[in-house]
């Protein structure tokens, strides 16, 4: 699944995208460690939800919290379950690699037929009926980098050269080598 800000469901859903409920926020803050010898990475994560009948949901199995995580260079798509309220995810090397997304989320793990937090707009016209696998909050995607690239040198097609016994302020262009040459005194 892909959530972006412009994704709607016919549900209330607690985002700071949708304004589907009057107060509340929920948010996963996420710290990569990886293993720079195995390329093995981990990632620990700390979840902030302050609507507490969401909360209430998920401390009583009612509902998860778990993070898409997407890798387009590896192909990696997974709906990776987050332990309540912090915890670690292991990953093997090679699985991710250079830019990474992760979306945390919140779904419901059973049917929740009269859902009526007294926080949801009234536009839903409050108690409304959720399914198993219903999304009912979904936090800002956090966009992390994985893997050596990140530490190679930074190239360009310049290259500063001293010229020799010229006189001060002389700058000699020469684009003819492998890099554009900037040549000036010293």
């Amino acid at each position: 699944m892909r959530i972006t800000a412009t994704t709607r469901f016919p549900h209330p859903v607690l985002s700071a995208d949708t304004g589907d409920y009057t107060t509340g926020d929920f948010r996963v803050d996420f710290t990569v460690v990886e293993h720079r010898t195995t390329g093995a990475l981990a990632l620990t994560h700390q979840i902030d939800l302050s609507e507490p009948h969401v909360t209430d949901l998920i401390e009583h199995g009612l509902a998860s919290v778990g993070c898409f995580v997407r890798c387009e260079d590896t192909y990696y798509n997974e709906l990776r379950r987050l332990s309540w309220q912090t915890g670690r995810s292991d990953f093997n090397p090679g699985v991710l690699l250079n830019r990474v997304t992760l979306r945390p989320v919140v779904w419901l793990e059973r049917p929740v037929p009269e859902w009526n937090p007294g926080t949801i707009h009234e536009e839903f016209d409050p108690p409304v009926a959720l399914d198993a696998g219903d999304v009912i909050a979904y936090g800002a995607e956090s966009v992390i980098s994985v893997g050596q690239a990140k530490f190679t040198p930074i190239e360009s097609i310049f290259e500063l050269q001293k010229l020799e016994d010229s006189p001060d302020g002389q700058v000699v262009v020469d684009p003819s080598g492998d890099r554009i040459a900037i040549r000036v005194s010293s």
